[in-house]
């Protein structure tokens, strides 16, 4: 029986050095992880629960963290086998596998239904060159669409014995999870299965708030039109969460968020995990109560999108998986501006929110990206206060609060070939202006990922002294969460009504009344969550300095950008100039694997403007100061045989990406149905 599973196991991080296998149970287990080449029976690495204390000379001492207790049923396990003989590494272009040994008893993971072609373990294999990948974002239970995740593994079911054609990593950039957008039936699940893990109903910290002026004023509207304003509860230093007759106001109100969705927000950390916990795979075979949903479009969506999660779980155990945060993993908006921040950051509850979202984050998403990233203090901080809740003390809640909101490290890179740099651009913004679009990454950001680019070119170089790989890569990979080289037919509206919000914001009158009621600059902020204003060209500074970063500090000339958000999916050839530099990208966007966009009718219309100009359809912009000298321009490809010319498609859909022999992409495909719409390069 493996009744102790409640997600995994998943393929994290693999390099020539070292395979990391995540699960989580609902008990302490002791758990042995063995790798093999292919369907041997002598394993080639393991890793023991008594590595950390082995002294053998033929073996890699284990001292990392292996394990960590957030619940009195939630086990977290990052199990990191490496080879067993000192100096020797995992072959490349070599069939893998794996097998998990839990209390002494071999996991029979065939039976569980995670292998292919009925083989005994997982599989998946290291490139000597990377030629395919997957990559996706954007994934809500309710999306109203098939998850086109489980189109993932039906790719791999398809080419899993083929290692010239099968995807050797599973790219997921951001919104792995809607918390502000839950569905009546889901939250009735999970907040049943978050005291089930946690062992406790977990309490949150409520403040007596003053209200300003703009409430009072509001509310008197109200009243004069029949309507009362939202109940008060009652008031305490902690309350129960779980209580609440409807959540959207608190949300608001306590916590500082703009979310207009919601009315079903995740509040608690056991409300976070357990959402991981089910669309990972439910591995728990939870089984929510899909008639308590009333809306029928909704419940249906629930319903189909639970019939895909054993796909899920499948390709997510047979396929390196790497994965970065968005917004909605939070919640909508997420430091969408200094203002934002600075709000939810001064409120008790929306600090306590934001700091069990992000430890959630870690557990199911961020720890299994790079373990070496998180060091014992970190992780203690963690453990700690899950070990003392529901009634933690002050200094260790603190610190919990603390080390979450002001750690650095979420961002982290692959040493494949070419290599893979994912950008943290939610966490490490730089405001200029409370209430304007930020930098999307700030000066310590950019520093970073000169130190990440320059450890790379180390291990590529070694990596190529030893034979493992032809040449040093020429284009290397970005993941950022928003597409950096965005669609300008929507983004140049998003900007000119910006311009136009901050004209009108800026007269007199404007600027009278808000500095009265006390909301200065709540126009153009209203303006900025109503329309997701995140593009890296919103803020034309942060935009130049990121490329001038690369180009110019970095010394790269071409390279490639994956990105999903934005609930669309377009591909794109563009160049950077600068100072007589010339940056050649790719930008390749991938969105929604399950989310349809409330304006998808919009999208013909898009389509029909841009290919007023037949052929091709290209945009520029300029830098705003003569002084400045940059310019960025693009160029956006039709999906191969559209007969409308269709440059951008609303279809739900999981990216696959194919590459050259020198890293240049040449194919990207939208799976999620028997044909794909593919954009050729």
């Amino acid at each position: 029986m493996n009744d102790y599973l409640l997600a995994g196991p998943m393929l994290r991080q693999v390099t020539t050095e070292v395979v990391c296998v995540w699960l989580a149970t609902n008990r302490e287990v002791s758990v042995t992880l063995s790798v093999f080449a292919g369907t041997d029976i002598s394993g080639m690495a393991e890793f023991k629960p008594t590595d950390a204390a082995s002294s053998n000379s033929n073996q890699h001492p284990q001292s990392e963290r292996i394990q960590c207790a957030l619940g009195k049923n939630l086990f977290i396990y990052l199990l990191q086998a490496r080879p067993l003989q000192k100096n020797t590494f995992f072959p490349r272009d070599t069939l893998l596998t794996y097998q998990l040994e839990v209390d002494g008893q071999l996991v029979d993971l065939n039976a569980l239904g995670l292998t292919y072609d009925n083989a005994a373990r997982p599989s998946f294999f290291i490139p000597r060159q990377l030629k395919h990948l997957l990559q996706g974002s954007c994934r809500k239970p309710h999306g109203n669409t098939k998850d086109a995740l489980s189109a993932g593994d039906t790719e791999l079911l398809r080419s899993h014995n083929d290692l010239t054609q099968r995807p050797a990593l599973l790219l997921l950039t951001g919104d792995q999870i809607y918390a502000d957008d839950v569905a009546g039936a889901m939250l009735a699940l999970l907040k049943q299965k978050a005291v089930q893990m946690l062992g406790h109903q977990e309490l949150l910290p409520w403040e007596n708030l003053p209200e300003s002026r703009f409430t009072h004023v509001k509310w008197a509207i109200l009243r004069l039109l029949g309507k009362a304003p939202p109940a008060a509860i009652e008031k305490g230093t902690l309350f129960d969460p779980t209580a609440l007759a409807e959540r959207k106001h608190v949300a608001k109100r306590q916590a500082g968020f703009s979310s207009t969705e919601a009315d079903n927000h995740l509040f608690t950390f056991g409300e976070y995990a357990a959402m991981y916990l089910y669309v990972l795979g439910n591995a728990g075979q939870w089984q929510p109560d899909f008639d308590l949903e009333e809306n029928l479009e909704k419940r249906t969506a629930l319903q189909n999108f639970h019939e895909t999660l054993p796909k899920v779980r499948r390709l997510m155990a047979n396929i390196p998986t790497y994965m970065i945060c968005d917004d909605h993993d939070v919640t909508d908006d997420w430091n969408i501006t200094g203002a934002w921040y600075d709000k939810v950051r001064r409120l008790a509850f929306g600090q306590r929110v934001v700091a069990n979202a992000l430890a959630s984050y870690w557990a199911f998403q961020g720890w299994g990206n790079a373990p070496e990233d998180f060091d014992a203090a970190f992780i203690d901080s963690i453990c700690d206060y899950f070990a003392a809740s529901p009634s933690p003390a002050a200094k260790v809640a603190d610190r919990f609060d603390l080390n979450l909101w002001k750690y650095r490290g979420w961002g982290f890179s692959i040493p494949s070939n070419p290599p893979v740099i994912v950008l943290d651009s939610r966490t490490q913004r730089q405001p200029d202006g409370a209430n304007y679009p930020p930098q999307l990454l700030d000066r310590y950001a950019l520093d970073w990922l000169r130190v990440e680019w320059a450890k790379l070119l180390v291990k590529m170089e070694q990596d190529v002294d030893k034979g493992e790989i032809d040449a040093m890569p020429l284009c290397p990979i970005f993941v950022a969460t928003t597409p950096v080289m965005g669609f300008a037919a929507i983004e140049g509206i998003q900007q000119l009504l910006l311009w136009a919000v901050g004209t009108i914001e800026d007269t007199f009158v404007i600027r009278t009344i808000e500095k009265w009621l006390g909301i200065e600059g709540r126009l153009t902020l209203r303006f900025i969550y109503q329309l997701d204003v995140e593009a890296w060209i919103s803020n034309r500074e942060g935009f130049k300095k990121f490329l001038n970063t690369l180009l110019d500090r970095m010394h790269i000339t071409q390279c490639v950008f994956l990105s999903g958000d934005v609930h669309y999916s377009f591909t794109s050839k563009a160049c950077f100039q600068s100072n007589g530099k010339t940056l050649h990208c790719w930008q390749l966007t991938s969105s929604a694997l399950c989310n349809t966009p409330s304006a998808k009718n919009a999208f013909d219309k898009i389509n029909a403007i841009v290919n007023k100009e037949q052929g091709k359809f290209s945009h520029t912009n300029y830098a705003l100061s003569a002084a400045d000298r940059w310019q960025s321009s693009g160029e956006y490809l039709m999906l191969k045989g559209s007969v409308s010319q269709q440059r951008i498609t609303p279809t739900c859909n999981i990216g696959l990406v194919e590459f050259n022999n020198t890293g240049q992409p040449i194919k990207h495909s939208l799976l999620n149905g028997a044909v794909p719409e593919v954009f050729l390069l």
